[in-house]
């Protein structure tokens, strides 16, 4: 059966997503003829052209003279003209895109921190300029947000059916479709991780229902398997595509490829909502998760790694699925991993490292939610054993026994990186949490990995449930002072309350008054919510605000932290070092 896979825009432009190599492994030696396509990094490489960018600003400019013609113009109109206008005499600022491209590639001129800032806000403005032609759509390499919601299966269908405000609309239709007619799929699967991706996502696979009326479009992903059973008993999103994937995908594709394959009923294939012969939406609840030792390596084959804006190949690699701690009060992960721990063998892992090196990776970002300390020395054992030379970061947790030897294990094996959770700086918040570790326990660790030569990052939110005002700033107030330590941080992070945590079973615990659903946004996982003592939600985003500024100020990194991402920083720690 011939498939492609595809990861949709909106989403960071430095490294391959990995779910699309982890099921294009699965699938190539089940005997499948699979095509994996990044369509979102294929579209920033489109939009950052001089010649689209041309377009774009052409295109600003008709509707900015447009708009001053205008006798009487609504509130709305006056607000579009005077974000229009900040482009007027602006036009060179188009060439600068390719260039700024061309040094986040280039292996020596990435290194140029004057040079890496200039290109990377260069960038951004044309980020800027893509954003302002659809009007009033807000982006930059994370964030989108779009004139109907992405949150509701309304705002979906709204978007859907106006082009005109539809960012990604005119890409797919004369560029995506177009080259995915060179080579027709039977099966279409669309990985959705983050709400950015949701319009561009519906809206492409509308398009392929259309094209390719006999191909089965299936999706999945974080976010799909965290609002997938929101569609039942029926909605009209199932229009666009023909099932869903929730949870884990391997074991639920291969079983659904097989089944149409053999055209017989999905009724067996588990984890899936389909529409039956009747049109009627059937889950079926029969969960499973694959073995992770009976996984292959990850498959990058067919992605374009020469278009990311990254000087070196950089592969994602999962060593685990689920948190070995999985206590956080904060944390949905539970859910969609079902609760469990399940590390892959060592050997393994260390065998994923070393085919992947043989491609041409060097540089590694594990994904899993964090590595135990014994589990990051098998790993460094591992690596040094088979002298494989490798660059690597890891999310860790506050743990004793991550000791100064260990840390020091840990950078002979190539790690340079590493993100602790410290969310608070407050012991009330940390216990309430349930974090399991204290704030003196971060500044020993944290020194450890520091003076083996690691880069530590933080991250940490405001506006807890009954976090105060002076605990907020306790946080950063502490980050500020262990500087030689927590070398950058998440610079502006505001608390959301998600469904199927610790704080939306046990309300009173967490000191919340009211829970309830945010208006109009069916599809949303995170709550409005009211609380019984510290910070309102309104009063942590402003603080959280602040803070920011005042961390971009007074952290001796804040250049790195406000310019680089996580990423890059790693890139950069490993050219420079910690200090």
């Amino acid at each position: 059966m011939k498939i492609t896979l595809i990861f949709p825009p909106h989403w960071a432009p430095y490294q391959p997503y990995l779910s699309l190599p982890v099921l294009t492994a699965l699938l190539r030696r089940e005997g499948h003829s699979v095509t994996q396509r990044d369509i979102n990094i294929e579209c920033v490489d489109y939009f950052t052209s001089t010649a689209v960018q041309r377009d774009m600003f052409r295109k600003i400019m008709a509707r900015l003279k447009y708009l001053r013609t205008l006798q009487n113009r609504s509130e709305e109109e006056e607000l579009e003209m005077t974000c229009l206008s900040r482009w007027e005499g602006s036009e060179d600022i188009i060439r600068q895109a390719r260039v700024s491209k061309e040094i986040m590639r280039d292996s020596n001129r990435f290194f140029d921190f004057d040079l890496y800032k200039l290109s990377s806000c260069a960038l951004l403005e044309a980020y800027h300029i893509f954003g302002d032609a659809y009007f009033p759509t807000l982006l930059d390499f994370y964030y989108l947000r779009q004139k109907y919601s992405a949150y509701s299966t309304k705002g979906i269908i709204d978007a859907m059916n106006d082009p005109e405000n539809n960012l990604y609309y005119e890409y797919f239709q004369k560029v995506t479709i177009p080259s995915l007619k060179v080579e027709q799929s039977d099966f279409y699967g669309i990985s959705i991780s983050g709400f950015t991706q949701m319009i561009p996502a519906m809206t492409l696979a509308s398009m392929i229902k259309k094209n390719f009326p006999e191909a089965h479009i299936c999706i999945g992903g974080n976010v799909v398997t965290r609002v997938g059973t929101r569609l039942l008993p029926s909605s009209p999103l199932f229009d666009f595509f023909d099932s869903i994937i929730l949870y884990e995908g391997e074991v639920a594709i291969v079983e659904l490829l097989k089944a149409l394959e053999k055209n017989k009923t999905l009724e067996s294939v588990p984890n899936i909502i389909y529409k039956n012969k009747d049109g009627k939406l059937i889950f079926n609840e029969t969960i499973t998760t694959p073995d992770i030792n009976l996984l292959p390596a990850p498959d990058f084959q067919g992605l374009p790694l020469d278009k990311y804006f990254s000087p070196f190949k950089i592969a994602s690699i999962l060593s685990a699925r689920g948190c070995y701690w999985n206590k956080c009060a904060f944390c949905q992960h539970r859910y969609t991993y079902r609760g469990k721990y399940r590390p892959r063998d060592i050997k393994l892992v260390i065998d994923d490292i070393e085919s992947m090196s043989r491609e041409g990776f060097k540089y590694f970002s594990f994904c899993d939610e964090a590595i135990p300390p014994k589990r990051l020395e098998d790993i460094a054992r591992g690596i040094l054993d088979r002298k494989l030379d490798i660059i690597w970061e890891a999310y860790a947790r506050v743990d004793k026994s991550l000791d100064l030897p260990l840390a020091k294990l840990l950078f002979s094996a190539g790690c340079r990186m590493l993100s602790f959770g410290l969310e608070s700086a407050s012991p009330r918040l940390l216990e309430l949490m349930s974090k399991g570790h204290n704030i003196e326990d971060f500044q020993e660790v944290l020194g450890y990995t520091s003076e083996a030569g690691i880069w530590n990052y933080a991250w940490f939110f405001t506006g807890f449930p009954s976090e105060t005002e002076e605990e907020a700033r306790l946080t950063v107030d502490f980050i500020l002072r262990n500087q030689t330590k927590v070398h950058s941080a998440t610079p502006n992070a505001v608390f959301g309350l998600e469904e199927y945590t610790d704080i939306v079973k046990n309300p009173d615990k967490y000191f919340l008054k009211e829970i309830k659903p945010i208006e109009g946004q069916d599809l949303a996982f995170v709550y409005d919510y009211t609380v019984k003592s510290g910070l309102s939600p309104e009063e942590a985003r402003k603080l959280s605000n602040e803070l920011c500024i005042k961390l971009l100020n007074e952290h001796k990194e804040g250049a790195a932290i406000a310019n680089l991402s996580r990423i890059h920083q790693l890139l950069y720690v490993e050219r420079y070092g910690n200090q």
